[in-house]
């Protein structure tokens, strides 16, 4: 039997100082730097979507005021009007 070295990998840092079981992982010394990878790429898609979301508000707010409806409709004209801005 080999054993390996193993180390506590963050999901996330939200709770950083305050983890639960639920907020890390164990993984061997070998898979951390590849959990760290995946987390730092999760972390730039839940990022972007946020300022797609935080864009898609304003634009509407501007566009149509506070009684705006979201639907997917809406969505694409944004997502047509970014294009147009690039």
């Amino acid at each position: 039997m080999s054993k390996k070295l193993l180390e506590v990998h963050h999901l996330h840092y939200e709770t950083l100082g305050n983890e639960t079981l639920k907020d890390v992982q164990v993984v061997c010394l070998d898979c951390h730097p590849k959990a760290d990878l995946e987390r730092e790429k999760e972390s730039s898609l839940r990022c972007a979507d946020r300022q797609f979301e935080n864009g898609y508000d304003t634009y509407m707010r501007k566009k149509y005021g506070d009684g705006f409806y979201a639907d997917h409709e809406s969505r694409r004209d944004y997502s047509e009007w970014l294009e147009m801005q690039q």
